[in-house]
């Protein structure tokens, strides 16, 4: 499955009526391959969290997210780790 996209939606639900909305939805995004610096400001527009490899994704050799943590967390992406 290479190069296959996956949005992931989250949903938690806050029963403190001092937080006002009572449901929140999050769209994240998972990849195979990493998708490049440049597209980290444009997938933030839409995304507020992408998955993220510690080791090589299953069926793969290598894994090209390793050390992209430190520029996705400056883009203020949430991460959803995956091993």
């Amino acid at each position: 499955m290479r190069n296959r996209i996956a949005v992931l939606l989250a949903i938690f639900l806050c029963n403190d009526a001092a937080l006002g909305e009572s449901l929140n939805v999050y769209l994240g995004f998972d990849r195979n391959d990493y998708p490049g610096d440049s597209s980290a400001p444009a997938l933030r527009k839409t995304f507020r969290y992408t998955s993220y490899w510690l080791n090589n994704l299953p069926e793969e050799k290598r894994n090209t997210w390793t050390g992209k943590r430190s520029l996705l967390k400056q883009q203020r992406f949430g991460f959803l780790v995956l091993f």
